[in-house]
């Protein structure tokens, strides 16, 4: 961070241009300095001071009137910081500025920066524990599957009560309802009814259903320690489209920028869509980042700033607050510009690739979103890679919920052989070996 009028620079044989800028994170930022002066911090900033004494300049930072980018007008001018290089009111302004063709019309663009893709930043899905989460962990066709098997199985030991005249002989005809047989066969499987003892066709039935029992039981406990380690969380937004036909969910764009221009001007059904659809603008997806976490819309930005966004959230609150689907809306070419025909091009350019080709970007980048990156794991996932914690009982509500709805239907049963009667076995029964 340095005083943004060059004052440390001064040499009588320098020249002194007007840089225009404003604050962008993290670009650029500018704020206020003892007295009237300012106080610039950023990667453009950075970079400004490690060219402007290799170039021989010093340096005035002005901003735009209107603090934005700029865009053209319908009568032609641009306002902005590009239309004070239009006016030439300025030498440079250090943006970063999207190169377009429109923006070659009025300015002149040195070697790229960036290379920056747009992407929609949405609040990050937390989940919440329900009921269904218990449910989901097994395909719909496996739990058909298990009901499939259960009609099967009652379908069977009945055939082999009636082949064998177990227990049914001195029965009343009236009581043979498919009632009572469902009953009565449930009962002797969950009780191991010693009426079945000695019986090769039920023992055999009786040892397949509880081994299969046992087996479904352990895959289910071992995928439920697993989604209570790793939860899994919906995604309601996870496509730009899915963005666009729901309604739960505003969104906005930045203000004066590149995007709005491009939206505008490209005949992209998608962008048209965005466009209409926005509910407003905001100055910058950083100072716009707690209204995005809070879901109060999302935002679209390019990936730098969304980065950024996630490694100062990550850094002051320790969670991940922003999601982006990876997929990318636009993708421009990032650099500052310069009046037409400008006499600093050539030293520009050749200064700004030798610090590309040194690293001096990547390490300006590195040294500004340097943290989150556990934000970058699917929603859900990012929990996995702390420390564990004791299970709440929010997080096992559905376990209780599934043991009584299991007691409420082992009552039941309970009660329907009360009412169906005695057992009614053969008098011989005595004599099977227990």
């Amino acid at each position: 961070m340095a005083t943004a009028d060059g004052e440390s620079l001064k040499e009588d044989n320098w020249t002194v241009i007007k840089i225009a800028a404003e604050t962008w994170e993290p670009y650029f930022r500018i704020d206020a300095g003892e007295g009237d002066g300012v106080l610039c911090s950023g990667i453009m900033w950075d970079l400004l001071m490690m060219m402007m004494p290799k170039m021989g300049l010093r340096y005035r930072i002005l901003r735009p009137p209107d603090g934005l980018w700029g865009v053209q007008l319908a009568n032609g001018t641009w306002n902005g910081m590009l239309g004070m290089i239009q006016r030439k009111e300025v030498d440079m302004a250090v943006g970063p500025f999207a190169i377009s063709y429109p923006r070659t019309q009025v300015a002149d663009f040195p070697s790229s920066i960036f290379v920056l893709p747009h992407r929609v930043y949405l609040p990050r899905p937390r989940g919440t524990p329900d009921l269904s989460d218990f449910f989901r962990l097994y395909h719909p066709s496996v739990w058909a599957s298990f009901l499939g098997c259960g009609c099967l199985v009652t379908v069977t030991v009945w055939a082999a009560v009636r082949v064998e005249g177990l227990c049914y002989t001195h029965v009343r005809t009236s009581t043979r309802s498919f009632l009572y047989l469902l009953v009565r066969v449930w009962g002797a499987l969950l009780q191991e009814s010693w009426c079945w003892r000695g019986r090769g066709v039920g023992q055999w039935v009786m040892g397949m259903w509880f081994l299969s029992t046992l087996v479904v039981m352990s895959t289910y406990s071992g995928l439920l320690v697993a989604s209570l380690t790793v939860p899994r969380v919906p995604i309601p937004i996870s496509s730009v489209s899915q963005l666009v036909t729901q309604s739960a969910l505003p969104w906005r764009l930045e203000r004066g920028g590149i995007i709005l221009h491009t939206f505008k001007t490209a005949d992209v059904p998608l962008y048209k869509t965005l466009l209409r659809g926005s509910s407003g603008e905001f100055p910058d997806c950083y100072a716009a980042r707690r209204d995005i976490a809070q879901s109060r819309y999302a935002g679209l930005c390019d990936t730098l700033a969304g980065e950024l966004m996630v490694a100062r959230s990550f850094s002051e609150y320790g969670r991940c607050d922003f999601y982006s689907p990876r997929e990318n809306i636009v993708t421009h070419s990032y650099t500052i510009v310069l009046q037409k025909a400008s006499p600093l091009i050539a030293q520009i350019n050749y200064w700004l690739q030798q610090l590309q080709e040194r690293g001096w970007v990547d390490h300006l980048v590195q040294v500004r979103v340097n943290n989150g990156s556990v934000c970058r794991l699917p929603p859900g996932q990012e929990e996995g890679q702390r420390p564990a914690t004791p299970l709440a009982i929010t997080q096992l509500w559905g376990l209780f919920a599934i043991l009584a709805a299991g007691l409420c239907g082992a009552g039941l049963v309970f009660l329907a052989e009360l009412g169906v009667g005695p057992a009614t076995c053969h008098d011989d029964v005595t004599t099977f070996p227990y």
